[in-house]
Formats: structure tokens, C-alpha cells, sequence
């Protein structure tokens, strides 16, 4: 008999135990199992352990899409509770959901096969659900060489910052400057930080920098600043997971190169076992070059400069609550007396004893002795 793993969905075959004269079911990769008399006895308690995790299965960098969903799992409180409280519950747990079926259906080609690839993965997922970002919908995840990065769009900057209550922004813009444009930069009397575009340079030539703006809520005065591109390049190197791998891969190229070899070598996890890939300058990608360059920059600026304005909305959230909070109704001397609870309602026990620890076995099935 065949099920599949309640936690990875792996088919596990059914098992006979001469020992205990059980069958059980027995995923190797969640280290979870079933044993009854019968296999549906055995079935039944295997599906039980789907809500169940141990400690020997605690998932960090998943290396394939089974161990994905199961370090989603057991995280999901975690990401539910570190996402932004000003969104509700329910539409958290909605983008959650959208955002792993979007993981598990996309192509990231090698990125999966290595430790880097993993790494980047689960960090353009964090990334994403962070600012509850609905993959696909406010930006993708993007294959480089053998990395990902997530690349948010505007509609994800706009649902952060000027969506709902307490929007610190009623509007922003995002603008990447290149070399033959024509523009101003200047501030007006009333402090407003101004970009003027005089012309738009056709071919427009290499990206120079990002010019970022937000018109506060409040009152309506435009703030900003101008992020060159050398500056955005530094940022990149503390920041982004594909770009600190990129510079990794040239430093190494470079260490090749001098022990007399033009490439590096990479291994890599396939179906049939590891093996080793060379690759060569040409193979090793920057996501800050090409088409894909723009998009970068661009979030990178605007993370730069809005990041402060996602971690205080919370704040000014919390705050509103507060204010909006209905005055405490003013008590007399004797409801201040009277108990908060009244204990005489509540049923009393006698005789309540210390649960008994009962010791495990070490040797029957799914504990020590292996079958």
C-alpha cells in the first residue's frame, strides 16, 4: 500500500515490522511515521503527523520543493507574526498561501541545485512576505546564473506605503536617471524635493543613478533623494544575496586565473547525485547589469529610502489604535471593590496530582533501533 507524507507529500510505501508485528509508514525526509495493526490503522496515524513536527525535521535552507513546504509550515506563525500588522490576519495568510504555490511553480533552473541557490530562495521568499507582497502580482523572483533575487514593482512599494490607514504617502514615484537625460534637481520655499525632466535622452545610454520621492499623507510636501549609481552598487554589496555572490564567483575567477585556469568549478545536487559544472567569466551574471539593471536599482533605491516608513507604520498604526481607543466609563468606590472575577463560580478540584512521566522506549518502532 502507497500514501504520500502528510508534511512533504513524498508516496511512502507501506513496511511490515517482523519485530513488532506492525506495518507503518515512514518518511525518511520529515522523519515522521505511522504504525498500526493494519496499513489503513497505519495510514491513519501516519496523516496525523502532518500537524506534527520534530525537532529532528526542523527545516532552515531547504534544498528541494518538498522541504520547501515543510519549512513553510513550520515557520508560518513565525512569518504571520513578523509581517505587517496594519494588514489583517486573513489577507496575510492568503498571500502566504499564493506566495509558496507561486515558489513551487516556478523555474528557477540551477538555483535549487546549490547551497547558493537555497539561500537565495528562501531569501527572495522572506523578502516578498515581509512586506506581504504577492508574488507575481507586486513583483517576481528572477533567476541569475544560479541565484534568485526578488524584484518588487511599484505596485508593491504603492500597497506598502499608500494603501489603508495610516499610508505614511499618498503617492510616490520611483525614477531611474540615465546618462543623456536632461533634468533639474532642486528644492522649492515650501521644502518640496523636485525632479524636472527637461528631456528624455533617445538612446538614453547607461544608468547614472535613482531619483526616489514621496508625497506625505499628511500634508502633502513632496520629500526625496538622488542615489547614484556607485552608491547603489555599495548598497548592493551589503544587501543583496545575488550581488554578494557575483562578486564572490569574480573573486575566485580571479584566484583561477592566477594558478593558471580560466574558469571556476561548481557543484551541483541532480537527480542522479552531485557533480561539478564549470564556469567562466561569460557564465558569471550580475543582476545589476542588462535588462534587468533598472529594476534593480530601483529597488534597492527605494528600500533605501522608504525602509524607515515600513518599520514605523506598524508604529503609527499602534498609535491610531490608541487614540482611537473609548474612554475608561468612571467607577464608584464600590465597583472598584468588587472582584474582577468571581471565584465562587468556578468549580473547585480536589486531589490534582503532578502528571506522570512515563519513560520511552528505546528500541520500538520509529525510536533508536533502526528496522
Amino acid at each position: 500500500m502507497k500514501t504520500n507524507c502528510p508534511q512533504c507529500n513524498k508516496q511512502i510505501e507501506s513496511k511490515y515490522s517482523d519485530k513488532e508485528e506492525l506495518h507503518y509508514f515512514y518518511c525518511s525526509n520529515c522523519k515522521i511515521g505511522g504504525k498500526g495493526k493494519t496499513e489503513k490503522d497505519a495510514e491513519k496515524e501516519f496523516k496525523k503527523q502532518g500537524g506534527k513536527l520534530t525537532t529532528t525535521a526542523i527545516i532552515e535552507i531547504p534544498k528541494n520543493k518538498n522541504e520547501f513546504v515543510l519549512m513553510c509550515r513550520q515557520k508560518a506563525d513565525e512569518y504571520m507574526n513578523s509581517a505587517p500588522q496594519w494588514i489583517d490576519k486573513p489577507y496575510t495568510e492568503k498571500i502566504y498561501k499564493k506566495n509558496i504555490k507561486y515558489i513551487l511553480n516556478a523555474d528557477f533552473k540551477d538555483a535549487w541545485n546549490t547551497t547558493e541557490g537555497q539561500e537565495s530562495i528562501v531569501d527572495a521568499f522572506e523578502k516578498a512576505t515581509s512586506i506581504c507582497a504577492t508574488l507575481g502580482e507586486m513583483g517576481d523572483i528572477v533567476p541569475f546564473g544560479k541565484t534568485v533575487e526578488y524584484i518588487p514593482n511599484m505596485v508593491a512599494f504603492n500597497f506598502v506605503l499608500t494603501e489603508g490607514a495610516n499610508a505614511p504617502f499618498k503617492r510616490i514615484a520611483i525614477d531611474v536617471i540615465h546618462e543623456n537625460d536632461i533634468f533639474d534637481l532642486r528644492s522649492d520655499k515650501d521644502g518640496n524635493f523636485i525632479l524636472e525632466f527637461k528631456k528624455i535622452g533617445f538612446p538614453r545610454g547607461e544608468i547614472v543613478g535613482v531619483v526616489v520621492r514621496g508625497w506625505f499623507s499628511s500634508d502633502g510636501v513632496c520629500i526625496g533623494r538622488a542615489y547614484d549609481k556607485k552608491l547603489l552598487l555599495e548598497k548592493a554589496e551589503k544587501y543583496s544575496k545575488t550581488h554578494q555572490y557575483y562578486l564572490k564567483d569574480l573573486a575566485e575567477l580571479r584566484k583561477a586565473r592566477a594558478e593558471g585556469r580560466d574558469y571556476i568549478e561548481k557543484e551541483f545536487e541532480g537527480a542522479n547525485g552531485k557533480y561539478k559544472r564549470k564556469f567562466y567569466e561569460s557564465d558569471i551574471i550580475s543582476p545589476y547589469v542588462g535588462a534587468d539593471a533598472g529594476e534593480m536599482l530601483s529597488k534597492l533605491a527605494g528600500k533605501s529610502f522608504f525602509s524607515l516608513y515600513f518599520r514605523t507604520r506598524d508604529a503609527r498604526n499602534m498609535k491610531s489604535e490608541w487614540q482611537n481607543e473609548p474612554e475608561e466609563k468612571e467607577q464608584t468606590p464600590e465597583e472598584l471593590l468588587k472582584p474582577m472575577i468571581d471565584v465562587s463560580d468556578i468549580p473547585q478540584k480536589e486531589n490534582i496530582k503532578d502528571a506522570e512521566i512515563i519513560p520511552e522506549k528505546q528500541n520500538d518502532l520509529f525510536r533508536g533501533e533502526k528496522i
